[in-house]
C-alpha cells in the first residue's frame, strides 16, 4: 500500500481558517466580500486536492466513494457547494451586512449602498463609481442572507466552522485509514 500525507488539502483547510479570520475581523466591506470568496473557493480545492493528491493510493476509490456520498447528503456541505457556485459562477452576493456610517468627510458625487462608499468619477470612457475605503464606514454586524433549514439562527461564523470541521474530519479520517508519509 502507498502511504501518503495530504499535504495540500490540509494547506486549503488552513486558507479557508485565515478567510474566516479576516471575515470576522474586518471593517472593509470590499475585504468582507473578499475573504468570503477565498473561504469558499478553499474549501472547494480542500477536495479536489484531496482527491489529485491521493487518488492512486490503495482502497482510496472505496473510501473516497463513500465519504463523497456523506458531504453530497450533508446540509452544511450542500449549502456551501450551492453559495460557490452561485458567488463564482453567478456573481450572486450573499452576505448581508449592517453598518454604520460616522465623521464622513468627502467631496463630490457619492453612492452608499450594499458595495460600501462609491466616489462619482467622469473619465474618458464616461462616468464610473470606483470603491471608497473609509474609516467613516464600520461593519456592525453581517450574516448569510439565506440559510438551510436548521440553521436559521445560526450565525455565518458558526456555519462556516462547522463546515471547516466536517472537511478536516474527512481529511482526518483518510490519514488514519491509510496512514503518515514515509
Amino acid at each position: 500500500m502507498t502511504h501518503t500525507y495530504p499535504y495540500k488539502a490540509k494547506q486549503f483547510i488552513r486558507e479557508a481558517k485565515d478567510a474566516m479570520k479576516r471575515m470576522q475581523s474586518t471593517n472593509s466591506i470590499d475585504e468582507l466580500k473578499r475573504a468570503h470568496i477565498s473561504f469558499l473557493n478553499a474549501a472547494r480545492f480542500c477536495t479536489q486536492q484531496l482527491l489529485t493528491e491521493v487518488s492512486k493510493v490503495e482502497g482510496f476509490e472505496e473510501w473516497w466513494k463513500e465519504k463523497a456520498e456523506f458531504l453530497d447528503k450533508s446540509e452544511i456541505s450542500i449549502f456551501f457547494k450551492e453559495q460557490r457556485n452561485d458567488v463564482t459562477k453567478g456573481g450572486d452576493d450573499p452576505i448581508a451586512i449592517n453598518y454604520e456610517i460616522t465623521n464622513l468627510q468627502m467631496n463630490g458625487p457619492l453612492q452608499i449602498g450594499p458595495d460600501g462608499i462609491m466616489k462619482g468619477n467622469v473619465s474618458e470612457r464616461g462616468p464610473e463609481w470606483i470603491p471608497e475605503e473609509s474609516d467613516s464606514l464600520k461593519i456592525k454586524s453581517w450574516d448569510f442572507k439565506e440559510k438551510p433549514n436548521g440553521y436559521t439562527d445560526v450565525p455565518a461564523l458558526v456555519m462556516m466552522n462547522e463546515y471547516i470541521k466536517l472537511l478536516e474530519e474527512v481529511i482526518d479520517e483518510f490519514i488514519n485509514v491509510f496512514g503518515q508519509a514515509k
